[in-house]
């Protein structure tokens, strides 16, 4: 009777174990992870279908099995001795236990890896391992389970958050900031329409003086590398004073302040116009292989308002219009080589900071489609005397010009003179027309000495 009462009860404990195998069972197969269990040799002695599907082999091909199958090169040839070493570890603990996860680092714990595929290919595995010693009434097993996740789908997300990441910095290197930050809430729809009025920016153009006949002396290579060093200077010098490089037009350079609204955008740009100054003086003393960089800049500077937006439907850039642009253009154009040519307003606000800048006025200036404006030179304090030179310099050139016009006048007359004589004939009329000739000639002659005359008085 004891007996049977005895055996009831193993029977009843082994249905439960069985029991418990079985719902163990089910929970690995309906598992969307692959999993994975080996001995530890590393032979598979069970899978779950997830498995099979992830890496392409058939359940019978992964059971029995080693686990490096599942892995590529070098990984595949030296995982049983992570094993043995690992076991090696647990038989005989070491100094710490420091030094037992140290050898052991990926048991317990979740890391990313790389799996191979039965075509070859590999997949990105999130894989966490846990060791397991189980023992029975009948025996005593001890072995690994691996549970891996496929990242496929996360590598994608990352990398088209790097792509995205990317796109942004390079549009940021092309477009304003606070213009990069309206497209992104925009979500960069290609039709977004971005159109402002600045009422109070300022405007600065430079022009390399000289530049066609250095880059006619040049190779490509040269003519890139010089202007690649030069505006990369400018665009260090943007950041620093917190302006805005509008964008670069041959030889020219096109940058303004105050289109984020900042109240001191005037004496930044006045402060970039001299260390731009200074570092373009500092290439000319560089040499290449046809011989010393003798370039000079000119740079206009005026302020006031006008209408910003992005254009275009490909490389769309952000670009300023209005009668303050071209303001500033003509400052540059008329302006004078290594000086910053300005309009009174920006004098004004250089004014007030006598420690700081000198002040020139150079007079009025013919300006197309405003007539003569007041301008102003604008330098550093410490060079006055560089600036009175250049000013000598510039008023010397002037009046050298000014000869070589009168000369060009004369020649132009006295040729006339004697074509009229030699088509002269006998007649009333022809003599009438040779007196004329003569009488434009000296009245020519009287213009020209008297223009020389005023151009060359001192004032």
């Amino acid at each position: 009777m004891n007996g049977e009462i005895v055996f009831t009860g193993i029977m009843r404990n082994l249905s439960a174990e069985e029991e418990e195998r079985q719902v163990l069972a089910t929970m690995i197969d309906s598992c969307v992870d692959p999993i994975v269990v080996i001995s530890t040799n590393g032979i598979i002695e069970r899978c779950n279908p997830a498995c099979s599907r992830a890496f392409g082999f058939s359940k019978e091909e992964l059971i029995g099995g080693n686990i490096s199958m599942l892995m590529p090169e070098p990984h595949a040839s030296h995982h049983q001795s992570y094993i043995n070493r690992y076991l090696e570890k647990r038989r005989h603990p070491v100094r710490s236990n420091s030094d037992l996860s140290n050898t052991s680092h990926v048991v317990g714990q979740g890391r990313d890896l790389v799996g191979k595929r039965r075509d070859g290919t590999k997949i990105p595995l999130f894989l966490t391992i846990s060791e397991f010693e189980v023992s029975s009434s009948l025996s005593a097993r001890k072995g690994f389970i691996g549970i891996m996740r496929d990242m496929s789908e996360r590598e994608k997300v990352i990398a088209i958050e790097v792509e995205k990441k990317k796109s942004e910095a390079l549009l940021k290197n092309v477009l304003p900031h606070h213009i990069c930050e309206r497209l992104k809430a925009e979500e960069f729809h290609e039709n977004v329409q971005i159109a402002d009025t600045c009422d109070d920016v300022s405007i600065l153009f430079a022009d390399i003086v000289g530049f066609t006949q250095f880059a006619s002396q040049r190779t490509p290579l040269q003519v890139v590398h010089y202007l690649n060093k030069v505006f990369r200077i400018f665009d260090v010098l943007v950041d620093k004073y917190g302006l805005e490089k509008i964008k670069t037009i041959g030889d020219a350079y096109m940058a303004v302040g105050g289109i984020n609204e900042d109240p001191d955008h005037i004496y930044k740009i006045i402060n970039f116009s001299l260390e731009v100054l200074d570092a373009v003086n500092m290439l000319k003393n560089e040499r290449d292989e046809v011989g010393e960089l003798r370039l000079g800049i000119r740079i206009g500077l005026h302020v006031g308002s006008v209408v910003a937006g992005l254009v275009g439907s490909k490389r769309r850039f952000f670009d300023l219009w209005g009668d303050a642009v071209n303001v500033a253009s003509r400052m540059e154009s008329s302006g004078i080589a290594n000086c910053i040519h300005c309009s009174k307003d920006i004098a004004l606000v250089a004014q007030k900071y006598p420690d700081e800048f000198i002040v020139v006025h150079r007079g009025a200036i013919p300006v197309k489609g405003k007539g003569p404006m007041e301008t102003f030179i604008i330098g550093r304090i410490a060079k006055r005397e560089s600036i009175s030179l250049i000013l000598k310099q510039h008023e010397i050139t002037q009046r050298r010009e000014s000869i070589e016009i009168h000369k060009k006048i004369e020649e132009e007359l006295f040729r006339n003179v004697i074509f009229s004589f030699g088509t002269m004939r006998t007649s009333l009329v022809s003599r009438k027309m040779a007196l004329a000739g003569f009488v434009s000639f000296f009245a020519g002659v009287t213009v020209s000495a008297l223009f020389f005359t005023c151009k060359t008085a001192k004032p």
